[in-house]
């Protein structure tokens, strides 16, 4: 009772006071009643309030000011914007200079961002909306400003920590970048800088085609690429890009989808510079085709094969190497006048059509050196020669209608059959190349093919030639000794090459005249100077030369043999093989001995550039090795012992099944044999172990070599260490992931309010990016001095779900109070609490690493991680963590001052709703109503309003309307107001304007503007007889319609001054009877339902 008591004196305390207000309000004439509401809004709320005259002064300052240490009434009067930044005072001049020229309009808003200066010169950004309003003494400048300083440090700090992420993506020592609808977004520096770019903006909103050498490459690449993408999620694929400036290089191009369940989102890229490399294997597979074609030319000419199989040979090789369809060779006659065709390789049907012309056999056919000038110049040339052009192919085919063995009559016809055949066989390239035998032409070879040769082909089909011409002098050597070894059989039956014999004083009975082919020096010369071969044989090897003939005497030596260079006449060097036997007579005393030396100056050439090819392999910087059919190592370099661990003597007769990493299933190394066992080329990316246990990746091609037969008789394979470059790949995807992984992170913080959910998502991510098991986020609660659980992912129990650790208890606790990381690799070596724990114990975990978690320099909260197997965290990993640690700092922060501000908006909220109640009190007291009257007609018209249908902030508004709804009623003097007898006309009309007073009063207050319809309407009648407009009909809003029947029904309920209260019969007579006329017919139908009902 005394409350209540205390209670009613205070509410007429304030009613005395707010007539006294009242009265002064009259007699004002500064102050309107809008600037009233104004101040009382403005001292009422945490945001800075602030009028502005047109003078440019502060008429009003709330006290909210006192937060950045000003007293309001210090600033009244003082510059309305001197408490701006310099900078931001010239956003707002503009705008206050068009308030005074008319631009804007009562009602017309602008916001803006500005930073203001508190007391102490700190500045603070505050999101300013500034409204012009009249007042009684004009036009005035509203300012509401609300503090935006924590969050533009938070947006800053999201910016700074993906400006980093771009740094680093912008930097990376690889070719980045992102393609969206076939056209590039981005590409970092390097990107740039591998094509000859300068600037970004020549390729970003291109075509990424620009970048292809053709659009068949282009398709190419596209289409494998997401091939490769939809069936393991990146597509990688070896490519040639064109530079800006025509050139090209060789890249290895990764690319993985922006979005995996979207590919029309786009992709980003690695491309990787891999030209060099290219190159390298591309001259070693070259030179491994060269090898071979040598070893097969000299198997041949070593077997004693005619020319014809060695032209055979060769053609047959350079066809498959060059992929040409044509290798035709012409010798020099004997009076080197013409050049004799020796094969031709044209299309049998095309070669039987030419022969049956010219009535005679290819190739047996031959071309005038005098009536070929193109022929001439070609064998003249001494180096190879290009024709690319169908007009040098044919003008030199022509010649060839100049052969003697055509008929004259045929000629012209031939002339114009030429250029038809060549057109049908479609050949566009031919090299030409000279042979050339001890510094002079021998013959002539052409190969031609229907692609564009190049110079690096004309040099590697020279060096072909070169070995065709060894070929032919090694032939024609044979030939002659063979000649000059059937003369001397007339002399003797054993002897061969330089053949000699010697009695045994060393004297020469016999010798051959090849000496003088060989040497220079004539057999006279030989025959008067024994000693002249040791004489002419090298330095280094004359003490070994003189040994070797001094022990032929021996009778324990049957035969001797040997190899050693000489000097001849002319200075040249040569090299002979020389082997005799000693000769015995019956006695068994010596007798002689009888020898040969041979020429082998071209064999020893031949297998020194063989040697020195050899060493090259041996140098090579990738790892080769040569197999026999079974895969068995017969041969290795240096480099494939570095790459293995393995030594020479480990490997040699080994089976490479020794490097399998078991990374690979049977399948996969069927595939690799069934290609190379058809003869083809297999390559590829395969995982092998070296001898440590060590698994590495390498590219591997593998070549089979093909004997004449066409069987495969070797293995070769190129191997190239690729882990580091996998390692960089695996890297930049994973970098990424990362980002997309933190791109999704600040989606969801930025459109997420729960923090449950926000957390589940960060460490959804956290367990994939970081492969770890287990991981747990503690809140900080600060009152407490405690961590409590708030969201854990991958745990088997409920272990932690209960967590309520104080500072320094357990690692979590020690991680808060130190705001260290803590890092425990083995949770089982050392003493610790989670032992303790019978659920923790049963998740296994080996190592934990503990995060705390800092928010603007406040701790938020700790992230720990639990790994059921070892953690090796290196600077990468943490660093990421600690990223994520950050995104969950600000998560916990964010949303935390967010439900503080929700909680703040709601004790305004209610605080609006006391002070509404307050003043229907304060009405019902002067107006000396029914106690309760307010409350009744506020909780019935609630009920009418749901009933209708109406919901939410329309249904807030209604119940503040219903309070308010004679709140007009405070300009009525209490004369009038308080009256018991019947008022006069004159009081009838000021009492009518208590409606219009609401409206004035609480239209400048705008959380109540949306509340008028009651206040304003309720005394209106449906047949437009009411007041203070005369609305008619549906004119009149709903809730003004709805709220007149219950403040009539609960009026005529309730005793008055002037009558006494009616009976519920009569009432609900009264408003059927007024229904169409005061009151809404269907809302008269709702209500007369809804009294019958209860």
């Amino acid at each position: 009772m005394n409350d209540e008591k205390k209670a009613k004196g205070q509410l007429i305390k304030e009613l005395r006071e707010l007539r006294q207000h009242l009265s002064e309000l009259e007699q004002a004439e500064t102050k309107s009643q809008k600037e009233k509401f104004l101040h009382i809004i403005g001292e009422n709320s945490t945001e800075l309030v602030s009028i502005i005259g047109l003078d440019g002064k502060h008429i009003f300052v709330s006290s909210s000011y006192r937060e950045l240490g000003y007293d309001p009434d210090e600033l009244i009067g003082s510059d309305g914007f001197g408490l701006l930044h310099p900078e931001d005072r010239k956003q707002w001049l503009p705008i206050f200079k068009e308030v005074l020229l008319g631009v804007f309009k009562e009602g017309d808003r602008k916001s803006i961002e500005v930073r203001v200066r508190d007391k102490a010169g700190k500045y603070h950004y505050v999101e300013s909306i500034g409204k012009l309003i009249k007042g009684d003494t004009g036009f005035q400048i509203l300012s509401v400003a609300r503090d935006i300083t924590e969050r533009k440090r938070v947006e800053k700090e999201i910016s700074d920590n993906r400006n980093q992420l771009d740094s680093v993506f912008r930097v990376a020592p690889i070719g980045i970048g992102v393609v969206i609808e076939r056209k590039f977004q981005f590409v970092n520096k390097y990107f740039l800088g591998m094509l000859g770019y300068e600037k970004e903006e020549e390729l970003v909103g291109q075509l990424s085609r620009i970048v292809y050498p053709s659009d068949a490459e282009f398709e190419r690449v596209g289409k494998y690429k997401y091939d490769e993408i939809n069936a393991i999620g990146i597509g990688t694929i070896e490519t040639v890009l064109q530079k800006k400036d025509g050139s090209t290089i060789s890249v290895l191009l990764s690319s993985t989808p922006l979005d995996p369940n979207d590919l029309s989102q786009g992709v980003t890229f690695t491309a990787l510079d891999i030209t060099e490399q290219a190159m390298a294997e591309q001259e070693i597979l070259e030179r491994t085709e060269d090898l071979a074609l040598i070893n097969a030319i000299n198997a041949v000419v070593n077997c004693g094969k005619d020319l014809e199989t060695i032209i055979r040979v060769i053609s047959d090789e350079t066809k498959r190497i060059f992929a040409c369809q044509g290798v035709t060779l012409y010798l020099l006659s004997d009076d080197k006048k013409d050049l004799v065709m020796q094969n031709f390789t044209l299309p049998l049907r095309i070669k039987k059509g030419i022969e049956k012309i010219i009535g005679r056999s290819i190739p047996e056919v031959s071309l005038p050196l005098e009536k070929g000038e193109i022929s001439q110049s070609l064998l003249q040339a001494g180096k190879p020669k290009l024709l690319n052009t169908p007009e040098e192919i044919q003008a030199w085919m022509l010649e060839f209608a100049e052969t003697p063995q055509l008929p004259d009559n045929l000629r012209p016809g031939l002339k114009v059959l030429i250029p038809r055949i060549y057109k049908f066989a479609g050949y566009q390239s031919v090299i030409t190349i000279p042979l050339i035998l001890d510094g002079e032409p021998v013959g002539l070879m052409d190969v031609s093919r229907r692609e564009p040769f190049t110079e690096a082909d004309a040099d590697r089909i020279a060096r072909i030639a070169g070995q065709l011409t060894a070929a032919i002098r090694r032939l024609r050597a044979d030939q002659a000794l063979q000649k000059s070894a059937a003369e001397f059989r007339l002399l003797a039956d054993h002897t061969f090459d330089w053949e000699y014999w010697v009695n045994p004083e060393g004297e020469y009975v016999y010798i051959s005249p090849a000496c003088e082919r060989i040497t220079g020096y004539t057999r006279e010369e030989f025959n008067a100077n024994s000693k002249l071969l040791f004489e002419i044989a090298d330095p280094e090897y004359k003490a070994m030369v003189q040994t070797h003939y001094e022990g032929e005497s021996r009778k324990d030596l049957s035969t001797h043999s040997m190899e050693f260079p000489i000097k001849t006449r002319e200075g040249k060097e040569r090299w002979l093989a020389h082997n005799c036997i000693p000769l015995f007579d019956e006695a068994g005393d010596f007798a002689g001995r009888r020898g040969n030396n041979r020429d082998i100056t071209e064999r020893v050439h031949t297998e020194a550039q063989l040697k020195l090819q050899g060493h090259a392999l041996e140098a090579a910087a990738n790892a080769i090795v040569i197999t026999d059919i079974e895969g068995n190592t017969q041969w290795v370099n240096s480099a494939f012992c570095t790459l293995t661990g393995h030594s020479v003597e480990e490997v040699l007769g080994q089976n490479l099944r020794i490097l399998k990493s078991g990374q690979h299933d049977d399948p996969f190394y069927k595939r690799i044999w069934d290609t190379i066992v058809k003869g083809e080329v297999w390559s590829g990316e395969i995982i092998n172990k070296r001898k440590d246990g060590r698994l590495y990746t390498e590219e591997m091609t593998i070549a089979p070599l093909i004997a004449d037969n066409g069987q495969v008789n070797n293995f070769i394979a190129i191997k190239q260490d690729i882990t580091e470059r996998k390692e960089t790949e695996e890297a930049a995807k994973r970098y990424v992931e990362r980002l997309r992984a933190l791109r999704k992170i600040e989606e969801v913080i930025s459109n997420s309010l729960d923090l449950e959910l926000t957390l589940r998502v960060l460490l959804d991510y956290l367990l994939v990016q970081l492969d770890v098991d287990a991981a747990t986020v503690l809140r900080y609660e600060k009152a407490l001095q405690e961590l409590t659980f708030s969201q854990e992912q991958g745990f088997h129990t409920a272990a932690l779900k209960k967590t309520n650790l104080r500072l320094g208890d357990g690692y979590a606790g020690k991680v808060a109070l130190k705001r260290e990381d803590l890092y425990i690799p083995d949770l089982q070596k050392v003493e610790n609490s989670l032992s303790k724990a019978p659920l923790l114990v049963e998740e296994s975990f080996i190592a934990y690493y503990g995060v705390p978690l800092i928010a603007k320099g406040t701790l938020v909260g700790v992230l720990e991680i639990f790994n059921r197997s070892s953690l090796a965290p290196n600077d990468e990993w943490v660093s990421y963590l600690h990223t994520l640690a950050g995104q969950a700092a600000i998560a916990i922060d964010n949303i935390s001052l967010f439900n503080d501000l929700q909680r703040s908006n709601t004790n305004l909220f209610q605080a609006y709703n006391a002070t509404i109640e307050g003043w229907a009190q304060a009405l019902e007291l002067r107006d000396m109503e029914t106690e309760g009257h307010s409350r009744r007609v506020v909780d019935l018209t609630t009920t009418l309003a749901k009933i209708q249908g109406i919901r939410g902030n329309e249904l807030v508004n209604i119940q503040r309307g219903a309070l308010l709804h004679d709140i007009g009623k405070m300009g009525v003097p209490d004369a009038i107001l308080q009256k018991p007898g019947k008022l006069s006309p004159e009081e009838w009309e000021n009492m009518k304007l208590h409606p219009v007073y609401a409206f004035e009063w609480l239209s400048s207050i705008e959380y109540l503007r949306p509340a008028l319809d009651i206040p304003h309407y309720h005394h209106e009648k449906w047949d437009g007889t009411g007041y203070p407009h005369g609305l008619k009909g549906n004119e009149i809003p709903l809730p003004a319609r709805i709220f007149a029947i219950v403040d009539v029904w609960d009026a005529l309920l309730s005793d008055r001054p002037y009558r006494k209260a009616w009976s519920r019969e009569k009432t609900l007579t009264y408003i059927q009877e007024e229904s169409g006329k005061y009151f809404d017919p269907e809302i008269v139908t709702l209500f007369l339902e809804f009294v019958s009902s209860e």
